[in-house]
C-alpha cells in the first residue's frame, strides 16, 4: 500500500477524491443542464486551460422535496435559493493531481451587472449563469462543470464517498 506523506489529512483528500466519483461513478445518474453555459458571451469567460475545472454549489434548501438532480420537481426554479457552499475543484489533465477552494458565501465580491455584494447572492439574482460568470471573472479561471446538489443530495453523496473509501473500522482505504 502506498505511504502517507506526514500531515496530509484524509479529509483534504476526500473532496478532489469525491469530484472524480461523482463525475466517473455517479455521473449517469445526474440531472444534467446542457444550457448552463449557452447563455454566457463566449469572449467574457477566461482562456480554456488543461485539465477540468468544477464549480460546486451546494443550496441552502432544506426542502424535503428535491430541489436538484433528476428527483427535482420540473418546475424547479434554479437560483430561486442561494448558494450555502461554493467550490471550486481543479483536476490535472493527466488526473495525477487535484485542488479544491472553498470560497466564503459571504464573501463580497463584484456580481456582473448587480454590484458588489455577498458571493452568494450571483445565485439568487441570475442562477447558475451568474454564479459561473461571477467566479471566472473574480478567479480568472474558466469553469468546466457545474454540480449543485441539495442538503438530501449533500446527504447522499456523503454517504457514497464514505461507502467508497472507507472501510468498516472508519479507515481511509488507499
Amino acid at each position: 500500500a502506498p505511504r502517507r506523506r506526514a500531515g496530509r489529512r484524509p479529509a483534504v483528500l476526500l473532496a478532489p477524491a469525491g469530484v472524480v466519483l461523482v463525475t466517473q461513478q455517479l455521473g449517469s445518474q445526474v440531472g444534467r443542464y446542457p444550457s448552463v453555459f449557452a447563455p454566457i458571451d463566449p469572449s467574457s469567460r477566461p482562456a480554456d486551460t488543461a485539465g477540468q475545472t468544477f464549480l460546486l454549489m451546494g443550496t441552502d434548501t432544506r426542502s424535503p422535496e428535491a430541489t436538484t438532480g433528476t428527483d427535482a420537481a420540473p418546475d424547479a426554479v434554479f437560483g430561486s435559493t442561494r448558494s450555502d457552499v461554493i467550490m471550486v475543484a481543479t483536476i490535472a489533465q493527466d488526473g495525477q493531481s487535484a485542488s479544491i477552494v472553498s470560497i466564503p458565501r459571504d464573501s463580497w465580491v463584484d456580481i456582473p451587472g448587480h454590484g458588489k455584494n455577498k458571493i452568494n447572492a450571483a445565485f439568487s439574482y441570475g442562477g447558475t449563469q451568474l454564479m459561473v460568470q461571477t467566479l471566472e471573472s473574480l478567479l480568472r479561471t474558466r469553469m468546466d462543470h457545474v454540480v449543485m446538489v441539495d442538503f438530501e443530495g449533500f446527504i447522499a453523496l456523503t454517504a457514497s464517498l464514505i461507502g467508497h473509501f472507507c472501510d468498516n473500522a472508519g479507515s481511509i482505504r488507499a
